[in-house]
């Protein structure tokens, strides 16, 4: 008889990155418990005195991940290993590891029944898919599980609402506040970053423009809330984005209120004492005062109304960043922008025109524009950094940008002409005086030589003020010929192009491509100044549908 061989892959769990941290904890401790196992059974005979091989192929150690779903990168690889062949046996300390999902984990069991390969649980050895009593059995354990689970999420939910309803700060750190560590759900005011808070909504009334306002706050070095877990771990401030500070911005706690079922914003059909509302605080300080607030908030469905975008549902309107420049190879049509309606949420996406999707069209309905967004906005981002010559773009941006010189331009060159009359003045009187002096100047009074120590002065801070109106002026004039965000966006690299606001992200797209050309499997970026960009649409292995739901896109140049 052949020695069966065990291509054993040892999957451990833990659900959150502290416990991963713990240098002798429970990875460490799973390991070791399979190991040992295996080390066991290596050593076992069956009837005929033959022993069985069993191979450790692979570890899969899945660090901060819950079990609720199979959405964990270690748990597909080894599904993906499991249908290559190279594990046909899976080992776990106990069925909580794999899942808490009942029907993700018999689909489990009859994905490796369907493969002929095993798992094996040390907790409950006698569970396996090879017999019905073992399926039965694993079926009500598992269910037990799930039950259990959702009892604990339904108790936690309960406890939220109850201190929700009663004011109580519920959420995670909040700029502008500090948590009371032995009061719970009460803040205090952090001075420091409520004047950055309130710089935020003084700046949105005046500036009516999320994107500016986020770009005023970087230019001015502001981050976003910087603080310590509860465990000790350190979270540090970054840079602001279109949506933080967008939530800044609609945060009621910040006039002392609190929204309770806040998912349920905008819904009817939800249960009873789930129904979204707003209670009052008296858990911490308001930082902006209530009109200011609601000017804000109008100021902010007025410009949602304004782009034709704003939402009854859940979700924020999405920006598409590749404007008209996709076509449909096969189709012939340029693509525009659409998408469909799930749960109350719209998915969008970039479709053909009406009538313009030829039947036969290798291309899918619908494509998602988020994914597809990312995907070549990650290759232009790397093209305007390291292909594309600065100043080339920047006379392209200049040409694009039209306008007239802001007023304030010339009363800054009014400023400076009254600055350098006034240095001429002061120096023909200091000139004169000393002329005036001739061979006599060591015998000049100490009154005269305080006032041309005092001219001397006057002058120097004179041309000091000069040379700063005109470092002002230059700037200005910069800023009325090349939008000043994308002059500095052009000297920070990647990191801050990937910040450019939608609008100038469709801009920079225009300039560095003629168009981009979607074929079968492959995306094309018609380049104006080189050679097309060439990407091929890989399928994801084991997954019917269709690549482009998935965009896996290798960049062949």
């Amino acid at each position: 008889m052949g020695k069966k061989i065990h291509k054993c892959g040892l999957y451990v769990r833990v659900s959150t990155e502290e416990q991963a941290q713990v240098e002798e904890g429970s990875i460490k401790n799973q390991l070791a418990r399979l190991r040992r196992f295996m080390g066991h059974k290596s050593a076992e005979k069956d009837t005929f005195g033959q022993s069985e091989e069993w191979v450790n192929a692979r570890e899969y150690v899945e660090e901060g991940r819950s079990a609720k779903d199979t959405n964990r990168p270690q748990y597909q690889e080894m599904v993906r290993d499991i249908e290559d062949g190279k594990v046909n046996t899976v080992l776990f300390t106990e069925l909580s590891r794999i899942s808490r999902s009942t029907k993700d984990f018999l689909e489990f069991g009859r994905f490796l029944q369907d493969r002929e390969a095993d798992f094996i649980c040390l907790q409950h050895p006698e569970l396996n898919t090879a017999t019905a009593h073992g399926r039965i059995l694993l079926t009500m354990l598992v269910a037990m599980m799930e039950f259990e689970r959702e009892i604990n999420v339904d108790r936690s939910r309960r406890s939220y609402q109850e201190r929700a309803g009663r004011g109580l700060w519920t959420g995670s750190q909040l700029l502008g506040y500090d948590l009371i560590e032995d009061r719970k759900g009460h803040m205090k005011v952090n001075e420091a970053d409520a004047n950055i808070v309130r710089f935020i909504f003084r700046a949105y009334l005046k500036q009516q423009s999320i994107h500016k306002v986020a770009a005023l706050c970087n230019q001015r070095g502001y981050k976003t809330k910087s603080y310590e877990s509860r465990r000790g771990k350190k979270h540090s401030g970054t840079d602001f984005s279109y949506s933080s500070v967008k939530q800044i911005l609609q945060q009621l706690a910040y006039v002392a209120q609190k929204e309770v079922n806040k998912q349920n914003k905008g819904r009817r059909d939800v249960p009873d004492g789930r129904d979204y509302r707003v209670v009052e605080s008296d858990c911490w300080k308001p930082i902006i005062d209530v009109d200011v607030f609601n000017q804000v908030q109008e100021i902010i469905r007025k410009n949602a109304r304004a782009r034709g975008s704003e939402k009854t549902t859940q979700g924020d309107a999405y920006d598409f960043l590749l404007g008209d420049l996709l076509t449909c190879h096969h189709c012939g049509a340029v693509l525009t922008h659409g998408g469909t309606k799930r749960n109350g949420n719209i998915i969008s996406h970039y479709i053909h025109r009406k009538k313009q999707r030829q039947s036969d069209c290798p291309l899918p309905p619908n494509l998602p524009a988020r994914r597809l967004d990312e995907v070549i906005w990650g290759r232009l981002a790397q093209e305007a950094n390291e292909q594309l010559d600065g100043k080339l773009m920047e006379n392209l941006l200049t040409s694009q940008v039209t306008g007239t010189v802001p007023k304030n331009i010339e009363d800054l060159r009014s400023d400076m002409a009254e600055t350098e009359r006034a240095i001429q003045e002061n120096q023909s009187e200091h000139d004169n005086i000393v002329k005036s002096l001739g061979q006599n100047g060591a015998q000049a009074g100490t009154r005269i030589v305080a006032f041309l120590k005092q001219l001397s002065g006057d002058i120097d801070s004179l041309n000091a003020q000069k040379a700063e109106q005109a470092k002002r002026l230059k700037a200005m004039e910069v800023g009325s010929s090349v939008d000043s965000q994308i002059r500095r966006i052009l000297k920070d690299r990647q990191k801050s192009i990937a910040q450019l606001p939608p609008d100038k992200k469709v801009e920079l797209a225009k300039v560095l491509l003629d168009g981009i050309t979607l074929k079968a499997d492959t995306i094309i970026l018609d380049r104006r100044f080189r050679k097309p960009i060439v990407g091929t649409v890989n399928p994801r292995q084991g997954v019917r549908s269709s690549p482009w739901r998935f965009l896996d896109v290798e960049w062949l140049n």
